[in-house]
């Protein structure tokens, strides 16, 4: 009996444990976090103010609440971000504000879960690219000594402690030796700003510069998408070596400023740029004709501004070349990092100050802020005394004229003094009459009648306000900026064929009088009717039946999605401005070189005011046309904040200066 109570109670026993350990359970599955942006070593771009956005990017299977913080020791920095779930299980966001230093650590919490990443830093990032003396090929490897220097490894997706070999984007990971002038740089502008610095490496072997921009772009383009979410400061250029003995100089520099200008679109804004000057390489070492027109082309293609003057490596040599008398030794390595750091940081880090040249009497001239780094728009306050105006024409800055209102500049690296002459009324009106004794002895004729016209124009509304007996100051400044503009804006004619095409013989059939009516210009409030297709050359222009009436001032032509307004009719140019998008919604459009309508041609000289407004979704403009003489306020306002606008290339800098203030965004980039 006993025993049979006893055998009774186990079987109790283990089912009730059977039942705890096979029961079907009743909670959710276990959830899963991980963090993919950043990583560990992970290094954010700050801004010119020392902060930066540290964006977050996890996985998550559950369904909880997602948030990150970021903290330096005890300290939380920025706020708490809540992270916005996106496709799959992916969850997105920043912490705004975070200041410059590190090492920080990253808390990421979701539901019940919790993630920590060590060692996260905002401070400076570099893409790296060129030659060999760029990417690992240097006499012996390099380490940097401070745990504050990273470099991105694009084989893994994660950042490491900055050593040689460098980890490459173009696969050249290993070299000649295996050492580079990274891990030195790091070092010392660690040193000189006290904050983390990043690197990744694109450079090729041997490579041409033009071969950067064709066959080995993918690795620059890679490393651009990589670290998008980071951010850059710029992209250092080692490279000229291949090119001294056999590239033509106008060649290398078409080249170099297409590389430059497609970063630039692939990083989706004015990427800086720092181009080293180097020419040396073993093969014409001796050639000093060749380097030193080398080095003048790497410096023509800096600007101050965004593109900046690296530094110079022809002259390490003897101990600081390597054995094969090509490639640094690790001494030279060590010297080359440390020139890189001196550029980047004068050129780049530090702020310059602007200010009034104490000579400067009856008015004052400042900026908005005491100092600037290069690149920055300085906008200018100008305040005369009483009874003075500054002379239109007489502000510059380093001796060197800029706006002729005294409105605007870009900031060089390098402090900025201003001047002007503030003069009287009478004075001020006098300048008005010289200038337009000169552009009166211009002769009209050798220039396009759009231009001419304007210039004109200027001269009579000059003329006008010197008669005028109550005319004010700023209304002299006005027809002076007016005047001197139009003389810097005038286009001269094209040149002719040296031999002339002989007109067609006419034929009674063919008389301009018996046009059909069908093909009248349409009213100017209306689109042009068409049963050809809109822009697009009808017959032969010379014959009469190829032309009909003349179609009249401020009528519609559309071509490319593109809406165009008759703004001159007659005369031998005729001329359109851009009036529009029949299509809100479209992400590209072309601005044509010259409108084909009714047998007729039609120059592009100018885009109307409000051209593009609220085009949100317009995220590149093409212009072919290089007559673009006017811009309408507001023309691009409220259009996509990373508009780029690509121009021609001897357009680029007038252009620049054309667009500015029309409505464009501070991302908008025009290349």
């Amino acid at each position: 009996m006993k025993l049979k109570k006893i055998m009774k109670w186990s079987v109790i026993t283990m089912a009730m444990m059977a039942g705890i350990c096979f029961a079907p359970q009743s909670g959710k599955a276990a959830e899963k976090l991980e963090v993919k942006i950043p990583t560990e070593r992970a290094i954010y771009q700050r801004d010119n103010n020392n902060y930066a956005n540290v964006k977050v990017s996890i996985e998550y299977s559950g369904t909880g609440e997602v948030s990150a913080k970021l903290y330096d020791g005890d300290k939380e920095l920025g706020k708490t971000a809540v992270l916005t779930k996106g496709e799959g299980n992916t969850y997105e966001g920043s912490i705004a504000n975070v200041p410059g230093g590190g090492w920080y650590t990253l808390i990421v919490n979701a539901g019940s879960e919790s993630k920590t990443v060590e060692k996260v830093g905002v401070g400076e990032v570099f893409i790296t690219g060129g030659q060999s003396n760029s990417c690992n090929f240097g006499g012996e490897k390099t380490t940097a000594q401070s745990d504050l220097v990273s470099a991105y490894n694009p084989n893994t997706n994660t950042w490491q402690h900055c050593e040689d070999s460098q980890p490459s984007e173009s696969g050249f990971n290993t070299g000649n030796g295996g050492g580079s002038a990274w891990p030195s740089m790091g070092d010392a502008l660690t040193q000189k700003t006290g904050v983390p610095v990043g690197f990744v490496s694109t450079g090729v072997g041997s490579a041409k510069i033009e071969e950067l921009r064709t066959k080995h772009y993918f690795a620059i383009k890679n490393a651009i998408n990589d670290l998008k979410p980071y951010g850059y400061r710029a992209f250092l250029l080692h490279q000229g070596e291949a090119d001294t003995d056999g590239t033509k100089r106008e060649k290398y520099l078409a080249s170099l400023q297409q590389l430059i200008a497609q970063t630039r679109e692939d990083a989706g804004y004015n990427l800086n740029w720092c181009i080293a000057q180097v020419s040396y390489a073993w093969s014409n070492y001796n050639n000093t004709k060749k380097m030193e027109s080398m080095k003048e082309t790497q410096r023509a293609a800096c600007n101050d501004e965004t593109i900046f003057v690296g530094p110079t490596t022809d002259d390490l040599q003897g101990e600081y070349r390597h054995t094969d008398n090509l490639h640094l030794s690790k001494l030279g390595l060590i010297e080359h990092g440390k020139r890189w750091a001196d550029v980047v940081y004068n050129k780049m880090i530090t702020a310059y100050e602007v200010s009034m040249d104490t000579n400067t009497k009856h008015g004052q001239i400042s900026g908005e802020k005491s100092t600037y780094h290069a690149g920055d728009i300085v906008k200018v306050s100008v305040k005369a005394d009483e009874g003075y105006y500054l002379k239109i024409g007489s502000f510059t800055v380093n001796g060197k004229q800029e706006a002729l209102d005294g409105s605007s500049f870009v900031m060089h690296a390098e402090n900025a003094v201003m001047t002007g002459e503030f003069v009287t009324i009478d004075e001020l009106v006098g300048f008005l009459k010289d200038e337009l004794e000169k552009a009166k002895k211009i002769d009209a004729a050798k220039y396009e009648e759009v231009s001419a016209t304007a210039l004109k124009n200027a001269i009579l509304a000059g003329e006008q306000a010197i008669i005028t007996p109550a005319v004010t100051g700023e209304q002299v400044q006005k027809c002076t900026v007016e005047l001197m503009t139009a003389q810097t804006s005038l286009v001269e004619k094209s040149v002719p064929d040296a031999t002339p095409t002989p007109l067609p013989t006419a034929t009674p059939t063919a008389a301009p009088t018996e046009a059909p009516k069908q093909t009248e210009a349409p009213k100017q409030t209306e689109a042009p009717k068409q049963t050809e297709e809109p822009g697009v050359s009808q017959p032969v222009a010379g014959t009469p039946a190829a032309k009909t009436k003349l179609p009249k001032k401020g009528t519609i032509i559309k071509k490319g999605g593109v809406k165009y307004v008759i703004t001159t009719s007659s005369g031998k140019v005729k001329t359109v401005s851009v009036l529009g998008v029949a299509n809100k919604t479209k992400k590209s459009i072309t601005i044509a070189k010259t409108v084909s309508y009714k047998g007729y041609q039609y120059a592009v000289t100018g885009i109307c005011k409000k051209a593009f407004y609220k085009m949100s979704k317009l995220k590149k403009i093409k212009v072919l046309s290089i007559k673009i003489t006017k811009v309408g306020k507001q023309a691009f306002k409220k259009t996509n904040v990373k508009l780029k606008i690509q121009v021609p290339k001897k357009k680029l800098k007038k252009y620049r200066k054309l667009f500015q203030g029309k409505g464009l965004g501070k991302k908008a980039n025009i290349v």
